[in-house]
């Protein structure tokens, strides 16, 4: 249950959840997870970052400048991943481009 895990405890699983819900504390995880593993989703690659995407960006504007600085650095590193298929990376690099025009 998610209201006896501390923050540290909060996995993919969890935030993917409380995105979809509008819970915005799992922004900042969602940030910190993104850093590290740019692909993170709890059912298929990238969805964290699809569903940060899709969370109203007034919300969240204190962390908007974290964001763009990850959102660049997967960027310049997206050769680097690996894809089970193109498609799945073209769809990433879509995301990942509507987000960092959202963002801008």
């Amino acid at each position: 249950m998610l209201l006896n895990k501390t923050i540290e405890e909060i996995n993919i699983s969890d935030i993917s959840r409380m995105l979809r819900q509008d819970i915005l504390i799992a922004v900042s995880k969602s940030i910190e997870i993104l850093n590290i593993n740019p692909l993170a989703g709890e059912m298929y690659d990238g969805q964290l970052l699809e569903l940060l995407y899709s969370v109203d960006l007034n919300k969240y504007k204190e962390y908007v400048n974290k964001i763009k600085d990850i959102l660049i650095k997967i960027k310049n590193n997206i050769d680097s991943f690996e894809w089970i298929c193109t498609d799945d990376s073209k769809e990433y690099l879509e995301i990942l481009e509507k987000y960092l025009k959202k963002i801008s």
